[in-house]
C-alpha cells in the first residue's frame, strides 16, 4: 500500500479554493437580496444597475463552476486512488472500483452509492488501524461521512429548487424567495466543503500510516464491526 498524499494535498487545496469561491458567492447573494428588497420597496434604480449586479453574480457562478468541476476531478482522482490502494491489503472490499467514477453519474445510483464506498473506504482503514492496534485508530470517525454526504445533497436539492424559482420568476416577491432559497443553499455548501477537506485530510494522515506498516498478508475487514482475520490464520 503507498501512500497517495500528493494528490491528497492537491484536492485539499483546490477545496480551499472552492471554498472562497463559496464565501465569495455568498457575500453577493446576500447584497443582491438586498438589493432586491429596495427595488420591492421602490427604490430607484436603473436597469442597467439591475444588470450589471446580474452580470457580476453570472460571472461569479462561471467561476465557481470552473474550480468546482477540476476540484471534483481531483477529488474523484484521489478518492479512486485510495479505495483501489486498499486493494493491496484488504481482500474484501464491497465494491468494484469503476463504482467510484460511474457511482457519481448514474441517476438514483448517485444518491446513496458514494456514500457507501467512502463509508467502506473507511471502515476497512479503521479496521486496519484497529488490528495492527496502532495509536491513530480513533484519527478517523464514520460520522464525519453522513454529514458530508448530507450536506452534499442537500445543497444540492436547495440549489435546483432555487434555480426552479428564478426560471418561474413572475414577480420580484419569487425572485426573492428563489434567493432566500439560494443563501440557505450556499450556507450548506460552505459546510460541504469544510466537511469535505476534514474527510480527505483525515483520511490521508492514517493511510500514510498504513503504508509506513508491515502487512505480509492481505486482510479479511468485516463491515461494521472491523473485526479481523488474516485468511492464513483461518
Amino acid at each position: 500500500m503507498t501512500s497517495n498524499m500528493k494528490i491528497a494535498k492537491f484536492t485539499i487545496w483546490s477545496k480551499y479554493i472552492v471554498f472562497v469561491t463559496v464565501v465569495v458567492n455568498l457575500i453577493v447573494s446576500y447584497f443582491f437580496l438586498d438589493f432586491l428588497y429596495a427595488l420591492a420597496d421602490g427604490a430607484n434604480y436603473s436597469e442597467s444597475a439591475f444588470h450589471d449586479i446580474e452580470s457580476l453574480a453570472n460571472i461569479l457562478n462561471i467561476f465557481h463552476a470552473g474550480i468546482a468541476i477540476l476540484s471534483f476531478i481531483l477529488f474523484v482522482t484521489w478518492f479512486y486512488k485510495s479505495y483501489a490502494n486498499l486493494e493491496n491489503v484488504v481482500d474484501n472490499l464491497e465494491h468494484k472500483k469503476g463504482w467510484i467514477i460511474g457511482a457519481w453519474f448514474v441517476p438514483f445510483v448517485n444518491l446513496y452509492k458514494p456514500y457507501k464506498i467512502m463509508k467502506d473506504m473507511y471502515l476497512k482503514v479503521q479496521g486496519i488501524l484497529n488490528y495492527k492496534e496502532s495509536y491513530h485508530k480513533d484519527s478517523i470517525s464514520t460520522s464525519v461521512i453522513g454529514w458530508w454526504w448530507a450536506t452534499f445533497l442537500t445543497s444540492s436539492l436547495t440549489s435546483e429548487i432555487s434555480e426552479a424559482f428564478f426560471k418561474h420568476a413572475e414577480s420580484i416577491d419569487i425572485v426573492i424567495i428563489g434567493s432566500y432559497i439560494n443563501l440557505v443553499s450556499i450556507i450548506i455548501a460552505v459546510a460541504y466543503v469544510v466537511l469535505s477537506i476534514k474527510l480527505i485530510k483525515d483520511y490521508a494522515i492514517v493511510e500514510s500510516v498504513i503504508a509506513d506498516m508491515k502487512i505480509d498478508e492481505k486482510l479479511t475487514i468485516y463491515g461494521s464491526s472491523c473485526n479481523i482475520s488474516d485468511r492464513k490464520l483461518q
